[in-house]
């Protein structure tokens, strides 16, 4: 059975501290037109500069840096906690659980009333700080946007020569057809909204200590005579101990909804004159699909790395708990052929970019057999947490963090309970909450050991409220403080300190789940 909140590893944390951050962004000018080719694909190219660098140069860093609007969700984009005729309303009972009342479906006025993990109320989390992480990426018309869901990372000790004021390397993901003010889209075909926000590609910047960008550099594909790079989506970033950047991304535009492709990122400096060039990549013949072999129809999304003990491992499912082997020596180009002749996979009459022509793109698959050591019971945190959707459960989000001090590893997850009705997209999952969990490791079994209640990040726009699309894509310690980075409504993108402390204090414990 659970604990209070606090009772989990109360006195195992030191007091911690934490510093005060800055944010700034980057320069560039856009280039935009209808492709005549489709008559409607709608794209905005970046400018060829250091292969397509962004960057901002010594001789102007001390002018005001270019960014993007500020962004006010409308109220139907809210949680509405603070508003009485919310459609969605937590009900607080003093003698019983709290529980979450909400329309049973989007266009019923009927209502269902759902359980809450841990039967605790959504709370919204306030973090110490928060900086929002604009990139301020070209869109039309000359508009900037921020770019959304940042994987953030500590910058490679490669680039440091270039880059001495560097600390960190962030992607976020391109496109701003759901940005308020900004959607260039209305009454157009639904191929075009579609197209820039998951066929779009992906940013990486380089930022200092402070948050402030140096450079930033659209991700690229080499190795392939066909361009896809703007299949590069909704990336996640995890090192290695061996100091491999390890991607994850998930091709939409190929029809893949369910596998994140797993690939190394690589990061250079080139001279161009009195500049440095920064460019970003991935290798065609190192991008792998892991799946299962057994059962390939299984999903294997929101994966997560970490190591332990000199292995590496993949968490597939935070609960039943699912976690797979991995080799990451199976990301090299010489083993793509073998992998290739076992096992692959192909997409048939995806659409060369530069040719417009169908082609079929297969790629080397990886079996991944994740075993699960949790047995799933009545006793389950999520046992009465119901949504609007029929498949409900929590998600896997960043890469988990080891805590020595603990010897658990730790990471966020999230939940979507609502339906929101779209023209283009017939419904997008929303009302988003989240929660850290923590991994026990004992015997390498990888249970989930404890569990915080769900919340919400406060938003800028509105403290005491949060927007109901929100997705954590970073998780990273930062000395006795936490990092998360977090995307909204695949417009904009946020990062938040919080105290270590307090997580590990609202964790309860559910290891004899």
């Amino acid at each position: 059975m659970s604990e209070a909140p606090g009772q989990f590893l109360v006195g195992k944390i030191r007091r911690l501290k934490g510093f005060i951050l800055i944010l700034s962004a980057a320069r560039a000018e856009p280039q935009c037109h209808y492709d005549q080719h489709v008559k409607e694909h709608l794209e905005c190219q970046q400018p060829v500069m250091s292969s397509q660098l962004l960057q901002i140069s010594a001789a102007a860093s001390n002018q005001l840096p270019e960014h993007s609007p500020d962004f006010h969700f409308e109220r139907e984009k809210m949680w509405g906690f603070d508003d009485p005729n919310s459609s969605w309303q937590l009900v607080s009972n003093t003698s019983g659980p709290c529980t979450l009342r909400f329309p049973a479906s989007p266009d019923s006025n009927l209502t269902k009333e759902s359980g809450l993990s841990l039967d605790a109320c959504i709370s919204i989390l306030q973090p110490l700080e928060r900086w929002r992480l604009d990139l301020a990426l070209p869109a039309t018309h000359g508009r900037k946007y921020p770019g959304a869901n940042p994987s953030l990372v500590p910058m490679p000790a490669d680039l440091k020569a270039a880059f001495p004021s560097g600390k960190w390397l962030v992607v976020n993901r391109n496109g701003w057809g759901r940005c308020p003010g900004m959607e260039d889209f209305n009454g157009v075909s639904d191929f075009v909204l579609l197209s820039n926000l998951f066929n779009n590609g992906s940013h990486a910047a380089v930022l200092d200590e402070n948050f402030r960008v140096q450079a930033v550099s659209n991700i690229e594909v080499e190795g392939d005579a066909t361009d896809w790079k703007n299949e590069i989506v909704d990336v996640r970033l995890w090192v290695s101990e061996q100091g491999d950047i390890i991607v994850t991304f998930l091709p939409y535009w190929f029809g893949e909804l369910n596998n994140h492709f797993i690939a190394k990122l690589h990061v250079s400096v080139a001279q161009h004159g009195t500049h440095d060039g920064f460019r970003v990549w991935i290798n065609r013949h190192e991008v792998r699909r892991p799946q299962s072999c057994l059962h390939p129809e299984e999903k294997m999304k929101n994966l997560g790395f970490f190591q332990f003990g000199g292995s590496t491992f993949l968490l597939d499912k935070i609960y039943p708990t699912a976690v797979a082997s991995m080799n990451l020596s199976l990301l090299g180009t010489s083993e793509e052929q073998e992998l290739s002749a076992q096992h692959n996979h192909t997409f048939h009459r995806v659409r060369n970019r530069q040719t417009w022509h169908y082609v079929n793109e297969s790629f080397a698959a990886i079996c991944m057999e994740p075993q699960s050591h949790d047995l799933k019971s009545h006793h389950s945190p999520w046992k009465n947490v119901t949504g609007q959707w029929p498949h409900f459960f929590v998600h896997n989000g960043p890469s988990p963090v080891w805590i020595d001090e603990l010897q658990l590893f730790l990471g966020i997850g999230h939940m979507a309970r609502g339906k929101r009705p779209s023209h283009q997209m017939g419904y997008l999952p929303d009302h988003y909450t989240h929660q850290f969990f923590a991994l026990d490791i004992a015997e390498q079994t990888f249970r989930l050991a404890a569990l915080s209640p769900e919340f919400c990040f406060s938003s800028a726009q509105n403290p005491q409220d949060c927007e109901n699309i929100q997705f954590a894509s970073t998780l990273v310690r930062d000395g006795s403080s936490l990092l998360v980075g977090y995307g909204v409504e695949d417009c904009d993108s946020f990062l938040q300190r919080f105290s270590l402390d307090h997580v590990v204090q609202s964790l309860v414990n559910v290891s004899d789940v």
